[in-house]
């Protein structure tokens, strides 16, 4: 069941605000509150509590949130850490509906702070909404209502409101993000904090501002994901209603990350399945604070810009032309000439020395005769091969500045997009351009990654959502895959185990037949035909190539004999305390190419899909993608599309097409395996998965499965 939008009206117009563990002190950080609701104009009624009681710059001062007369909408928690809960205890008897706790040590100092974040997320689901921990509250720019504080809010005299929601974990990256985007001419409607989360979460503060009518898109920065469930409705209703939810998130690099046991869990990475849900569900991830930045800008407008994939470059500085001409190829852009026609009718509007190909240079005549871009424009409006124009300017400030912004405003009318970097200090015409919702960057580079993240967003929009269709009998396949589980004394599974795991999601493998000594091993040999392949089968022994554990194409009886001595002993050599189950007798299996398939149990988001090019060296190559399971095959096409088996299914150096059908079916199951055995399974290997040509199918070789716990 959906739980309700969360309701922020509390914390950004709230009637009345007390601050709670205010002070006179002006250099302590309770008297902050109450001078930025002072100085931006809040208008509804401000109650100073401490127990010292008095009065505080002209208010009168209460010793306890019970003894303010009035209602209460929203309270501000400054006081010292011990005394926190006790005034969330009497916040809530008063009725207070949101209270904003700027205090810290909690959740991270152990299991007392834990317990207290479990009271505070108690309240919530009473009634009394609550931010934080550790964190600096809200600000509504819209109305100048400062419920909380920060170092940014004594520089600034007062607010740019415009259509951004900023929703940040962290307080200084949040605040941060406020002042630079303010210093670029951005435009916000509200920003809130979220701290440690032990009610409100930044998906649910996401989703609450994405709600409303003056927020267009929300942008955010987060370092973990505490509410799944929520992040996916954010992302569904961020479709549903056509704006756009932009992210930075921070703790992905592999510092601090644990020793993996598969080659899927070393691969995974902290970053690697979020940008993977990212993607899935249609939330754009920025890498930086500048992309973050102009991301928000480039969607802020009524409508997201969809830039097509044929673009247009007009511009009369060259050499920046062709910084961008390589920002749009390598985010694969198409550059296309103008048409026959296009380039007749521009040569009689360009002079003689100007380039007519793609990019257009219009050349230095172009800072004489501002009607010149206008004209291209038009032209290039009309040739019906492009999706978008844009326009590269120079050093253009000042009144030039302006000249050129009004030329480019009027140009936008003529082509399906427009998108503009402009080499210059901020100046009123990149202002004109943000009023007339144009996207504009500073550099070529960065406007490059905007386009190919505005395009994305726009193929996902497009795109029909096709849930993954359950398979009958998931309850006594779950019933089944505990047993075997719970059969195994170690966490992880043998290969000839895994696979009989992966055989109840008829998931295809290899035929083979364990067998405990030279004379078993023959017979199954002689059975499934030669040539054969043999491997040393141990739990203990997770990757048994490193080990001499695998022998290949042994031809004939005596062959798989010998090999059998020689895979024990290696045993006894390599792993003298492990226990072998014997040997893996599997038929020799061939085809055009190898994929390393996995599943990862991410702590945050569930489970989640990988695959790309396989084999012996599938970590040292590291090119794989993710996706959250469950999925479909088309999302499993998307998914491998993202690495070089996106090329390599076509066929390599000549050689047969793959069965990328068959790929993306296993893919597919594979998700419905992983969905199924959440939090039974920690990883997942199945490398190599021989893929044979196309219409052949594909059967997995290999296999690694570590249970949970």
């Amino acid at each position: 069941m959906q739980r309700p939008v969360a309701d922020l009206s509390a914390f950004l117009a709230p009637a009345s605000v007390a601050v709670i563990g205010a002070s006179a002190d002006a250099g302590k950080i309770g008297a902050r509150p109450l001078r930025y609701l002072k100085k931006f104009g809040y208008a509804g009624a401000i109650y100073p509590v401490n127990p010292r009681g008095g009065e505080i710059d002209g208010l009168t001062c209460y010793t306890d949130v019970g003894a303010i007369p009035g209602a209460v909408d929203c309270a501000i928690i400054v006081t010292a850490g011990e005394h926190v809960m006790a005034a969330l205890r009497g916040c809530a008897a008063k009725g207070v509906r949101a209270a904003v706790v700027i205090s810290a040590g909690f959740g991270e100092t152990g299991e007392a702070g834990r317990a207290a974040e479990a009271e505070m997320q108690a309240m919530g689901a009473a009634g009394m909404r609550v931010l934080g921990p550790n964190n600096q509250g809200t600000v509504n720019l819209m109305t100048g209502t400062v419920v909380g504080f920060n170092p940014l809010l004594e520089a600034l005299d007062s607010f740019r409101s415009g259509s951004i929601g900023l929703v940040s974990q962290s307080s200084g990256i949040g605040f941060g993000l406020l002042g630079l985007g303010l210093e670029r001419g951005l435009g916000f409607a509200h920003l809130v904090t979220t701290g440690n989360e032990a009610d409100l979460s930044f998906a649910e503060c996401a989703l609450a501002l994405l709600e409303r009518e003056e927020v267009r898109v929300v942008m955010g920065a987060l370092e973990g994901v505490k509410d799944v469930a929520m992040l996916r409705s954010l992302a569904a209703r961020s479709q549903e209603l056509g704006k756009p939810v932009v992210v930075l998130k921070g703790a992905t690099s592999q510092a601090g990350g644990r020793a993996a046991a598969s080659h899927t869990g070393s691969l995974a990475g902290r970053g690697a399945v979020f940008s993977a849900f990212c993607r899935q569900f249609g939330i754009v991830e920025a890498q930086s604070f500048d992309e973050l930045l102009d991301l928000a800008q480039a969607f802020s407008g009524k409508a997201p810009p969809r830039p097509g994939n044929r673009v247009a470059i007009a511009t009369g500085t060259g050499g920046t032309a062709v910084l961008m001409t390589d920002a749009l190829d390598r985010e694969g852009f198409a550059l296309p000439a103008p048409s026959a026609e296009t380039e007749a009718a521009l040569r009689k509007v360009l002079p003689a020395i100007a380039s007519f190909g793609n990019p257009i240079d219009m050349t230095t005549a172009n800072l004489g005769n501002r009607s010149l871009f206008l004209e291209t424009a038009k032209l290039i409006g009309t040739d019906g091969g492009y999706d978008s124009l844009v326009t590269v300017v120079g050093p253009a400030v000042g009144q030039g500045g302006v000249d050129y912004a009004r030329q480019i405003i009027a140009a936008a009318q003529h082509v399906p997009a427009m998108f503009v970097s402009w080499t210059a200090p901020d100046g009123p015409g990149q202002a004109m351009l943000r009023e007339a919702c144009i996207p504009s960057v500073p550099s070529p580079q960065r406007l490059g990654k905007v386009m190919a993240a505005c395009r994305a967003r726009a193929e996902f929009a497009d795109r029909a959502a096709a849930p993954a269709v359950p398979m009958p009998g998931r309850e006594a396949r779950i019933a089944k895959a505990r047993a075997m589980l719970d059969a195994v004394p170690g966490r992880i599974l043998a290969e000839h185990q895994a696979k009989a795991l992966c055989a109840l999601w008829d998931l295809p493998v290899t035929r083979e037949i364990l067998a405990t000594d030279a004379a078993a091993a023959m017979a199954a040999a002689e059975k499934l035909g030669f040539p054969v392949a043999l491997k040393l089968q141990s739990a203990s022994i997770g990757h048994k190539t490193e080990i001499g554990g695998v022998l290949l194409g042994l031809a004939d009886a005596a062959a798989v004999a010998v090999g059998t001595a020689k895979l024990l002993a290696a045993a006894r050599i390599h792993a003298p305390d492990a226990v072998i189950d014997g040997v893996l007798v599997q038929e020799m299996v061939s085809g055009v190419g190898e994929v390393i398939v996995g599943v990862v149990a991410d702590a945050s988001l569930g489970p989640a899909v990988m695959a790309g090019p396989g084999g012996v060296l599938a970590e040292i190559i590291e090119d794989v993608g993710f996706r959250i399971a469950p999925f479909d095959a088309a999302e499993a096409a998307r998914l491998r599309g993202e690495t070089r088996l996106s090329k390599m299914v076509a066929g390599v150096r000549g050689g047969a097409a793959w069965d990328a059908a068959a790929l993306d079916a296993l893919l597919a199951r594979v998700s419905v395996m992983a969905d199924e055995l959440e939090g039974l399974v920690a990883e997942i290997d199945l490398n190599p998965v021989i893929v044979r040509a196309d219409g052949a199918g594909a059967v997995i070789v290999d296999a690694l499965v570590v249970k949970a716990g």
